[in-house]
């Protein structure tokens, strides 16, 4: 005779919870793992949203070098980047010989500023590509700079008191570092930025020269 399927038993077996067989052990077990995953979640959630936000502008120098310094500041976008390089460019100029002196000794600052420095480098070459003139004055000596003397035993650099020998190697050395920084972007996939700031130094050190000839007249 042909087997009777019995439905239901079947539809019966269908219905019964998962944990109808577990024990209370099991239970407490599950439980416990699913409530640490969604803590989990959560909690990576919320690290995520604090990590990827807008920093705002700083306030201070330490909030300056510690953002960045910090792969936070590479993410931001290239205006947000140039206004936060601009206000820590201001909050530099306000510190004293000393101070300056102490925070280049730190290696977290120097990071800070060499980015401060790729990201004015990037907003002049931004500025060529408009067509746009950009201001080298802020390259040179700032107002009421002079105010601020080195400490006693110490001598200021003076461009001024080198000898005709010594600028031209100081500009030989310039443009190797300009060729080195050349062959950085382009291996780096980055040619174009590299070209614009290539160009923006070679225009820079013709006004400067233009400035010196003038002067001298």
């Amino acid at each position: 005779m042909p087997e009777r399927i019995d439905l239901d038993e079947q539809i019966e077996s269908s219905r019964r919870p998962l944990d109808a067989t577990w024990s209370p052990k099991k239970k407490k077990i599950v439980a416990c793992v699913c409530i640490s995953a969604a803590s989990l979640a959560l909690f990576g959630g919320v690290f995520a949203a604090y990590a990827t936000r807008t920093p705002p502008l700083p306030t201070t120098i330490d909030q300056a070098v510690a953002v960045m310094s910090s792969s936070a500041f590479d993410r931001l976008d290239p205006e947000r980047r140039r206004q936060y390089a601009a206000e820590a460019q201001r909050l530099m100029s306000d510190l004293s010989w000393e101070e300056r002196r102490e925070l280049v000794s730190n290696e977290q600052a120097r990071e800070a500023m060499r980015a401060m420095r790729e990201e004015m480098f990037d907003d002049m070459a931004r500025r060529i590509a408009r067509g746009e003139q950009p201001d080298f004055s802020q390259w040179g000596p700032r107002p009421g700079a002079g105010e601020r003397r080195p400490p006693e035993g110490e001598r200021r650099w003076n461009p001024q008191e080198m000898s005709d020998e010594d600028r031209e190697a100081m500009r030989e050395r310039m443009r190797e570092a300009m060729d080195n920084r050349m062959n950085e972007q382009v291996s780096s996939g980055n040619a174009q930025s590299g070209g614009l700031r290539s160009e923006m130094m070679k225009r820079g050190m013709r006004n400067r020269g233009a400035g010196g000839g003038r002067r001298g007249r």
